[in-house]
């Protein structure tokens, strides 16, 4: 076995979605705590490529290793050879699977293999076929694994679903640094408006709506859309903003076009300082028609941003039914009106929940809570008489 502090991430690419920002904050907090840390990317690199490359000294690229895909797992392989870790940690199906391959070339006993997984939604984006491969491929993969870890006790119920041995899968959920996303002065706010909506006075846009993730179908945007002029019936001022990009984007705009709202609805793309922008919210939604976590919804929680959620999957876990975030029925968009008019009812209303939202988080959902819980599962697996007392 190899030095007992050395931990391989591999990803999918060095990009800015949801999987890879967590785990590189979980690998930040393992350095912190004296692990020696790398990163792989196994289908390619991407706009975080270099930031790793400078805060993680061991930060590769397979792709530029082995363009051909079907060699990888030797070049992965070689990798963790030289690399040593003591756990090699994958996240999402494909370096799941790439894993999997290169321990042919490895040898089983050489590290303890950690699969990250966020559930069966994962395999059902990208066709049929891809879809029905996952089905068969992806249980057999994460079985193969040391442990399989999950995001929520609605993701780990998937996969166990799926055919995933439950009793190789422990939860850790998804941490927010609250020392980065916390409640702040909002003295920008009306600067920020008469930029995002330069036709309305600042003065007269209230309240501030708000969605953050990739505009796929599955993230429900367009039930946000479609709910914003039943709020507006009330509240005429009432405006929605939407942070990311992705396949949707053109059909959100013309559906904004047939509500008549399009000169209330921002579309203001990926943005790399969101932890400054949420405090500008009056409310945040995330209408997600399937969700194995909810991370956009906990930074905004941890923000003090009252939060909206809609009743699926993890998101229900975040918002502990209905104490820290409100809570609509997915895939209507009259419920979710009513619900959003039902938390502007008041002020007052609003502020307490805004805090309990983050009370939540500051208790269950932070970044150092994640880390404590991820290390303690590598002790326990590397060597269990290493590992500290019980489960933080």
């Amino acid at each position: 076995m190899a030095s007992s502090r050395r931990v391989l991430f591999v990803v999918n690419a060095f990009e800015s979605d949801a999987p890879t920002r967590v785990t590189i904050e979980l690998a930040r907090g393992l350095k912190a705590n004296r692990w020696m840390v790398g990163f792989v990317a196994w289908s390619r690199g991407g706009p975080l490529q270099l930031e790793l490359s400078e805060e993680f000294p061991f930060a590769i690229n397979l792709r530029q290793q082995s363009a051909i895909e079907c060699l990888r797992p030797l070049a992965l392989a070689n990798v963790i050879l030289k690399f040593r870790p003591a756990i090699v940690h994958s996240v999402l199906s494909r370096p799941a699977i790439g894993v999997m391959l290169s321990r042919a070339f490895t040898g089983r006993d050489r590290y303890c293999w950690v699969a990250g997984d966020h559930g069966i939604h994962e395999w059902q984006e990208h066709g049929r076929l891809a879809e029905v491969v996952a089905r068969y491929a992806v249980p057999a993969c994460l079985n193969n694994a040391d442990l399989s870890v999950t995001v929520s006790t609605f993701a780990a119920h998937a996969l166990a679903g799926a055919g995933v041995n439950s009793e190789r899968i422990a939860v850790v959920p998804n941490g927010v640094d609250p020392h980065k996303y916390y409640p702040r002065t909002r003295a920008g706010r009306c600067s920020f408006l008469a930029n995002t909506f330069p036709d309305f006075d600042p003065a007269m846009v209230w309240p501030l709506i708000g969605s953050a993730g990739n505009l796929r179908e599955i993230k429900g945007h367009s039930d946000l859309v479609a709910a914003l002029p039943g709020v507006r019936r009330t509240y005429p001022g009432a405006h929605l903003i939407l942070w990311g990009d992705g396949p949707e984007l053109a059909r959100l705009r013309s559906l904004a076009h047939q509500h008549g709202v399009e000169d209330a609805v921002a579309f203001a793309g990926r943005v790399t300082n969101l932890e400054s922008l949420l405090p500008l919210l009056d409310v945040f939604v995330q209408p997600s028609r399937v969700e194995s976590f909810g991370l956009a919804a906990a930074e905004a929680m941890a923000c003090g941003v009252p939060t909206i959620v809609a009743n699926v999957g993890g998101l229900t876990e975040i918002a502990k039914q209905g104490n820290a975030a409100r809570i609509f029925r997915s895939g209507d968009p009259d419920d979710l009106a009513r619900v959003i008019l039902s938390l502007l009812y008041n002020k007052q209303q609003l502020r307490r929940q805004g805090a309990a939202g983050r009370g939540r988080v500051l208790s269950q959902f932070t970044t150092t809570r994640m880390v404590q819980k991820m290390e303690h599962l590598y002790l326990e697996l590397i060597n269990p008489s290493e590992s500290r007392g019980g489960e933080p």
